[in-house]
């Protein structure tokens, strides 16, 4: 337990936040969580989502000279290795921002363990609210390491049973989860013809945006978010939020890359485990016969004839990205 001083000074520099960002995919979601200073990517590597990272221009990156560094997800306990692996370098100040990329299909990972681990005995209600233990201590463990987290997600599109858009995470947690975070943006990628050329923006919404929820929090007093933000990079975003970029960037302590090396050794038991009886690894190997779950995000939508619908053709966000600093909220 600690007191809060509501009446201390406010730093010029900006503070460490949580941030939940949604959008389908191509709305520029992995590049922007790429401009914050000294990002560490805990990425699936079923998405492949930092593949829109490669060949990124330096000039879009809070330091040119830093460039992301990116460890794929492929076993549940991947994440509560991470944390142990990382901390050393968030306390030096050489991680100070971790990106989950993506929630959406972490989560769908962590949900297929409980039900393997369930057996025959399937509880949905039990598989859902390990789940939702799991994330909050997700998200609450990160933050209290001194870091920004930033948990990115695919959108959930409204429907007849879900009037709002919201992020892509299986059951409640797609409300709870983002009201625990400082920022809930919708992020979405818009292309029009003007004149004889094509446009292209890239809106961060931090208002709701028709039927998509967003919302940030911030004290009465202090400056408002405008929504949406156009092409904006972490700069932007701070400097319209009134803090000092040049300041926070100046207080960061000399880089050193860290030099994370991934062993062999047996998993970590995962963050608030949902289940106690498991064997000495920590995890109780499926039963027999039991069908795997598939994944939300796996899943394709239905056409109107029944038919399993085609992907979308998407746009990438560009390598090269405008100045820092622009906000233009035409």
């Amino acid at each position: 337990m600690r007191e809060i001083n509501l009446d201390a000074n406010v730093d010029a520099k900006a503070p460490r936040h949580t941030y939940l960002a949604y959008g389908p995919t191509g709305s520029g979601k992995t590049t922007w969580a790429a401009s914050f200073p000294r990002p560490i990517f805990l990425s699936d590597t079923t998405e492949s989502g930092y593949e829109s990272l490669r060949g990124l221009d330096p000039s879009c990156l809070f330091e040119p000279e830093v460039r992301p560094i990116i460890f794929g997800i492929e076993r549940m306990n991947d994440m509560a290795r991470a944390r142990e692996l990382f901390a050393p370098y968030i306390r030096a100040g050489m991680i100070q921002t971790v990106v989950i990329d993506s929630l959406t299909f972490y989560a769908d990972l962590y949900l297929n363990f409980i039900f393997e681990m369930q057996g025959a005995s399937q509880n949905n209600l039990k598989a859902y609210g390990a789940l939702g233990q799991h994330l909050r201590a997700l998200r609450v463990g990160w933050h209290q390491m001194g870091c920004n987290v930033v948990s990115l997600c695919l959108a959930n599109e409204p429907n007849e049973d879900q009037p709002n858009g919201q992020p892509l995470i299986p059951g409640k947690e797609a409300s709870k989860f983002g009201a625990g975070c400082d920022f809930l943006l919708y992020l979405r990628h818009d292309r029009f013809k003007q004149a004889q050329q094509f446009v292209e923006n890239f809106e961060l919404h931090s208002k709701p945006f028709g039927k998509y929820v967003a919302r940030a929090r911030r004290a009465i007093g202090m400056t408002e978010l405008p929504s949406p933000l156009l092409n904006s990079d972490y700069t932007s975003l701070i400097t319209t939020l009134g803090y000092d970029a040049e300041a926070t960037r100046a207080a960061l302590p000399k880089y050193v890359r860290p030099q994370i090396v991934i062993t062999q050794d047996a998993p970590t038991a995962p963050i608030a485990s949902a289940h106690a009886n498991t064997g000495a690894s920590g995890v109780r190997p499926p039963a027999a016969g039991v069908k795997p779950h598939v994944p939300n995000a796996a899943r394709p939508a239905a056409a109107s004839n029944g038919a399993s619908a085609p992907s979308p053709s998407v746009t990438r966000r560009p390598a090269v990205v405008p100045a820092r600093g622009n906000t233009n909220n035409s």
